[in-house]
C-alpha cells in the first residue's frame, strides 16, 4: 500500500489530538478532499507509542469490517513517516460540517431543533451502536459523544422532517466482546469524562455502557445541559444521582415520560438500563411524541371559569381587569437553566486518580466567574437528606416549618428541630409540582397536573375540596394572608376566596378572573405578605400588579422585554425583587412606581430570588452558586456553598437551601 505522502497531500489541520491528528487532505489520484487521521508518536516513550499503535491498528481493523448507513466508512489505510517515525494512517470521507459538537456551537439542537428532530438524531446514533453491538464478536464503541458523530445537514428541512444525518466514527478505544462474556475488562480507563459510564470508571465495559453515554448525549441535545456535573472528576458518574431533563430545562421538557426514559438509561447498574440501545431510542421517541401530543391538547383546551362579578359591578371593574393581555405558564418559578459551554470535557488516557476531598468550609473569599465574593456569616443549623430530588421549597408563613415538593415522591414536611414528615404515598399527592401554605400554616395546597388539593397537617388527611381545571398543569399559584388564592391556569389568572370552611366543601366557589388575554412562555405569581398586592411576571418581561381592596383594581403594567424568572416580596411587603433572564435582578418599592436597586451583569442567569426579614436578597444562579446583598449595595457581595434552591424564612434569619452540587441534601443556615 502506498505511503500517505505519495498519495495524500495534507492541506489543513482539523483536529490536533493528544495521540493522533486529523487533517484535511487531497487524494492526488482522485483529486477529492478526504480526512486523513494519522498516529502522532510521543518522543522518548516507546512503550506508550507501542500501545497507541496497537489501538490505532485495532481501529483500522474494526472500521474496515463495518458497513452501515450511519457509520463513517474507511476508504484507505497504510503507513507513513511522521517525526522520523513510521506510523499508521487511515482515510475516511471529509465531512465539511464536522461534528455534532462543532455544529452545536453555532446551531444548538435545544434551541434550533424540534423535539422530533432531536429524537430522530438520537435514533440514528442508536442504530449505529445497535449495529456494533449485534456484530460477531460484538463491538463496544466506548467513547460515544457529540464529537464522535459527524453531521451532514439536510437543507430546508421542515420541523417534522430529518434535519441532520449522523455518522459515527473514531473507534480508537473500541473493544471486541465475545458473546460468551458479560463484559470486558480494560487495562486503562480511557474515554471522555462527561460521557463515561460508571462501570467504565471501574475499568469494565458493557454494550450498555454505550447506552449510558448516548443518554448523556441525548440529555445534552434536549436541554443544553448535562444530567451529572462531572467537571474533572468522572467518579461523579459512580456516586451522583442524575438530574431529570425537566429539571435541566423546564421550558422545553415537561414530560415525566421523557424524564423516566433518560433516568432509566442513566441507571448506575447496567442491568437496570434498557435491554438494548435501540430500545432506549425507541422509548425516547415515544415519550417525545407523547409530550408533543400533550402540548397540542393543551393549546386546544380552554378553561371555562365563571366571573364572580355582578352585572351591575362589571361596568365599574377597570377594563384592564376584565381583559388583560397575557397569561403565565408552567412550573418554571424555581428552575430554569441556560445552555452551557459546548466543550466536550476532558479526555482521560490514564487511570483515574482519587477524587480530591472537598472541604466543607465557607472561610476565605470565593471566586465565581472571575469575581471574588465574601462568605456569608451564617452557621449550619440542621441537615436533611431528602428521599428524592427537590422540586421546590415553601416556608410556612410563621417560619417554623418547610414543605418540600419532590420529583416522583410525595411531599415532605420538616423543621430544624424535628424529623421529616412524609405525606402518604397516594397518587393524588405524588410528584406534586408546586405547593403553598394557608395563612394559618395548617393547610398545604398541592398542585399536580390540572388539579389543586389540600392537605390538613393537623388532621393528617386530604380535605374534600378538589379544584380541577381543563389544563395540562397549573402555571403558578399563591395563597394570600387574606385567604385569597390566585391561580394562573391556561391563559388566565383567576382569584378564589378560600377561607378554611370552604376547604370542607367539595365544590369550589366561583372565581374572579383577573386576566383573560393570552400570555405565552414562562411566568411567576406572588402575593405580598400583607395580602394586598398580587404581582405576576411573564416571559415577555412584563410585570403586572393587581391591588386587592373592596374591589380589584388594576394598578400598573410594566413592560421590560426580558423573561421574568422569579419574584419575591420582602416579609414586610415594602418592596419586591424580580430576576430577569439577562443576568439582572431589580428591586421595586411596593407600588411598582420606583426602582430601588438594580444588579446587572451577574456571573450567570438568576434562577430565583428570596428576601430575608432584614431585607437581604438571595439570588440563586444558574452556575450552581448563590449570591447575597442588600438593596442599597451596587451588587451582591456575599456567597454560600448552596445551589439550585435557596429560600429565606419569612420570620427569622434562616435560609433553607440545597447543598452545592447535591439536589437531595437540604441545609438550614442561620445567623
Amino acid at each position: 500500500m502506498l505511503m500517505a505522502g505519495e498519495r495524500y497531500e495534507r492541506i489543513d489541520l482539523l483536529y490536533p489530538g493528544n495521540m493522533s491528528e486529523v487533517w484535511l487532505a487531497r487524494d492526488m489520484r482522485t483529486h477529492q478532499e478526504v480526512a486523513l487521521k494519522i498516529l502522532k508518536p510521543v518522543i522518548e516513550d516507546d512503550q506508550l507509542n507501542h500501545k497507541a499503535q496497537e489501538r490505532f491498528q485495532r481501529e483500522i481493523k474494526i472500521a474496515r469490517s463495518l458497513k452501515h448507513q450511519h457509520i463513517l466508512p474507511l476508504l484507505d489505510s497504510g503507513w507513513t513517516h511522521y517525526n522520523q517515525r513510521k506510523v499508521p494512517f487511515l482515510i475516511s470521507p471529509y465531512m465539511p460540517e464536522r461534528s455534532l459538537a462543532s455544529m452545536a456551537k453555532k446551531q444548538a439542537p435545544w434551541q434550533y431543533w424540534t423535539l422530533a428532530q432531536t429524537g430522530d438524531a438520537i435514533m440514528q446514533a442508536a442504530q449505529s451502536l445497535w449495529y456494533l453491538h449485534t456484530r460477531q464478536p460484538a463491538i463496544i464503541h466506548g467513547d460515544v459523544k457529540p464529537g464522535n458523530f459527524l453531521v451532514r445537514v439536510v437543507r430546508d428541512a421542515r420541523p417534522t422532517q430529518r434535519c441532520v444525518e449522523l455518522f459515527l466514527f473514531d473507534f480508537g478505544i473500541a473493544h471486541l466482546k465475545d458473546v460468551s462474556v458479560e463484559y470486558i475488562e480494560v487495562s486503562d480507563v480511557i474515554g471522555t469524562y462527561q460521557y463515561m459510564a460508571p462501570e467504565q470508571v471501574n475499568q469494565r465495559a458493557y454494550c450498555a455502557s454505550d447506552q449510558y453515554s448516548l443518554a448523556i448525549m441525548a440529555c445534552w441535545m434536549l436541554t443544553g445541559r448535562f444530567p451529572i456535573n462531572v467537571g474533572a472528576n468522572p467518579l461523579a458518574h459512580v456516586v451522583d444521582p442524575p438530574l431529570a431533563p425537566s429539571q435541566l430545562n423546564a421550558e422545553r421538557i415537561f414530560s415525566s415520560a421523557i424524564d423516566a426514559v433518560i433516568l432509566r438509561a442513566l441507571a448506575k447498574d447496567p442491568e437496570q438500563r434498557f435491554s438494548t440501545v435501540l430500545a432506549f431510542a425507541q422509548s425516547l421517541q415515544q415519550a417525545i411524541e407523547q409530550q408533543a401530543s400533550e402540548e397540542t391538547t393543551a393549546r386546544t383546551i380552554s378553561v371555562d371559569l365563571a366571573l364572580d362579578v355582578l352585572p351591575e359591578e362589571r361596568s365599574r371593574v377597570p377594563e384592564a381587569t376584565m381583559h388583560p393581555r397575557y397569561t403565565l405558564p408552567p412550573e418554571q418559578m424555581q428552575f430554569s437553566l441556560d445552555p452551557i459551554d459546548i466543550r466536550e470535557g476532558l479526555v482521560l488516557d490514564e487511570p483515574i486518580a482519587p477524587a480530591p476531598v472537598k472541604a466543607a468550609t465557607t472561610s476565605g473569599r470565593r471566586e465565581i466567574s472571575g469575581r471574588l465574593y465574601t462568605p456569608l456569616a451564617l452557621q449550619t443549623l440542621a441537615h436533611f437528606d431528602l428521599p428524592a430530588r427537590l422540586r421546590m421549597l415553601s416556608w410556612q408563613p410563621q417560619g417554623e416549618i418547610l414543605a418540600c415538593a419532590l420529583y416522583g415522591e410525595p411531599p415532605c414536611i420538616l423543621s430544624r428541630n424535628g424529623p421529616l414528615e412524609h405525606l402518604p404515598r397516594v397518587s393524588q399527592v405524588e410528584d406534586t409540582h408546586e405547593l403553598c401554605w394557608s395563612p394559618d400554616g395548617r393547610i398545604l395546597a398541592l398542585s399536580k397536573g390540572g388539579e389543586v388539593r389540600f392537605w390538613d397537617r393537623v388532621e393528617q388527611r386530604l380535605l374534600p375540596l378538589v379544584m380541577r381545571f381543563q389544563a395540562r398543569s397549573i402555571v403558578a399559584f399563591s395563597w394570600s394572608s387574606t385567604w385569597n388564592m390566585a391561580l394562573w391556569v391556561g391563559e388566565r389568572v383567576v382569584l378564589y376566596a378560600l377561607p378554611l370552611h370552604q376547604l370542607h366543601i367539595p365544590q369550589p366557589p366561583l372565581p374572579v378572573t383577573l386576566s383573560r388575554e393570552e400570555m405565552s412562555g414562562s411566568g411567576v405569581l406572588c402575593w405580598s405578605p400583607d395580602g394586598k398586592r398580587l404581582v405576576a411576571g411573564t416571559r415577555s418581561g412584563r410585570l403586572m400588579c393587581w391591588r386587592i381592596g373592596q374591589r380589584i383594581e388594576f394598578l400598573y403594567d410594566h413592560e421590560d422585554g426580558e423573561i421574568v424568572r422569579g419574584i419575591s416580596w420582602a416579609p414586610d411587603s415594602s418592596f419586591y425583587a424580580v430576576a430577569f433572564r439577562d443576568n439582572r435582578v431589580e428591586g421595586w418599592e411596593r407600588s411598582g412606581q420606583q426602582r430601588i436597586f438594580q444588579w446587572s451583569n451577574l456571573p450567570s442567569l438568576p434562577r430565583m430570588v428570596s428576601i430575608a426579614p432584614d431585607g437581604r436578597v438571595a439570588v440563586v444562579l444558574n452556575s450552581q452558586r448563590t449570591l447575597f446583598g442588600f438593596p442599597g449595595e451596587l451588587a451582591p457581595l456575599y456567597t454560600l456553598p448552596v445551589s439550585f434552591q435557596a429560600t429565606w424564612s419569612p420570620t427569622r434569619i434562616e435560609l433553607a437551601a440545597l447543598d452545592e452540587g447535591n439536589d437531595t441534601r437540604l441545609t438550614i443556615w442561620g445567623g
